[in-house]
């Protein structure tokens, strides 16, 4: 993690989305699925994919972006087994981490 945080801060999930789908001209090279669970994530941040992702990537740039490997153990395990749980309950069966390069 850098010493100065980056003012980007992904918007907090709501459990009453109003964001409308009119504009959805995004490219980007993600697969289908892929691109339809960020749809989702958006909806959920009340933001469009654009914005999401800019936001995601400007977090990684600046190093404020964790990655778990990089983690001790004990957050790190907790973590895992958070997004475990919460895959399984999507009905997906892996961890899918951003590798550090």
């Amino acid at each position: 993690m850098t010493t100065q945080q980056s003012t980007m801060v992904l918007p907090p999930k709501t459990d009453n989305p109003t964001q409308t789908l009119e504009d959805r001209r995004f490219y980007t090279a993600l697969s289908g699925a892929d691109y339809l669970k960020l749809e989702q994530e958006c909806l959920q941040r009340n933001t469009k994919p654009y914005n999401l992702t800019k936001i995601v990537l400007t977090l990684f740039i600046k190093g404020d972006l964790v990655n778990l490997n990089e983690l001790p153990d004990e957050p790190a395990t907790v973590i895992r087994a958070y997004l475990r749980k919460k895959q399984l309950a999507r009905g997906e069966l892996q961890i899918k981490e951003i590798e550090g390069g």
